[in-house]
């Protein structure tokens, strides 16, 4: 799969947040188990893949593998927009993104240090900013040597607890946070910025995301790339069937 050249800023701002020291982050959801799938109605792709119009998106939890040494869950998007879009995500156990992936192998970011994916807890009012870095590499395939390092900074504030009405339901006391994250490539003059609107339930699980990219512009002010919005709306949830006793 190649990606597309504006995938390079998008994938620098797809963390929700980063934990900057060591010690356990309290209150975390459990981690899905394998076979959950979660489908969203989805507008224009997301963070991680931008797809053109309309469509469904759909995120399976795949299992478990090793990643630099640790035991990770492995989870995957699908875009109906496009069929061949696969993008797999890559957590420790607790909660911390380690990578994310094209499914063809084709890309590898790499996280420095892991970031916390769902948003990290804050108390309604508060912020915090964190500070790291993304490498790009295509290295991996032999094909198309590629590598490249992303300095990103993230912003996220916790807004009041809200509800969501979806296709899937009415979702009460989700968790609200607005995260703004600044994105410089090395090498490069022109920076990215985009604005997250992101509500989880209480379990964790993604139920709203709304993402407003601004305008890339070159040093002398002429864009570089437009405006753009995209959305991801929970259509329903499908679990696993519980072992036979």
């Amino acid at each position: 799969m190649i990606l597309p050249r504006s995938l390079l800023f998008a994938l620098a701002l797809i963390s929700l947040g980063c934990r900057t020291q060591a010690g356990a982050i309290e209150n975390l959801p459990p981690l899905p188990a394998t076979g959950t799938q979660w489908s969203y109605d989805n507008q224009g792709g997301s963070t991680w893949h931008q797809v053109a119009g309309k469509g469904t998106r759909t995120r399976l939890v795949v299992g478990t593998v090793e990643r630099n040494g640790r035991k990770c869950l492995k989870l995957t998007d699908h875009y109906d927009q496009d069929g061949k879009a696969a993008i797999e995500y890559i957590n420790t156990a607790d909660h911390m993104l380690v990578a994310v992936d094209s499914a063809d192998g084709a890309v590898a970011v790499d996280f420095t240090p892991a970031v916390c994916w769902p948003v990290p807890q804050l108390g309604i009012g508060e912020s915090r900013t964190e500070v790291f870095s993304i490498t790009y590499d295509k290295t991996r395939t032999g094909a198309s040597a590629r590598k490249m390092v992303m300095h990103c900074t993230a912003v996220t504030t916790r807004l009041p607890n809200e509800t969501v009405t979806t296709p899937a339901g009415v979702f009460a006391d989700c968790l609200h946070s607005l995260v703004k994250k600044t994105t410089a490539v090395e090498g490069l003059k022109t920076h990215a910025v985009v604005h997250c609107d992101l509500w989880f339930n209480p379990q964790g699980v993604l139920i709203r995301e709304e993402l407003r990219y601004e305008a890339i512009r070159a040093p002398d002010g002429r864009e570089v790339k437009p405006e753009r919005r995209s959305s991801s709306i929970l259509r329903a949830c499908e679990r696993p069937a519980p072992p036979a006793p």
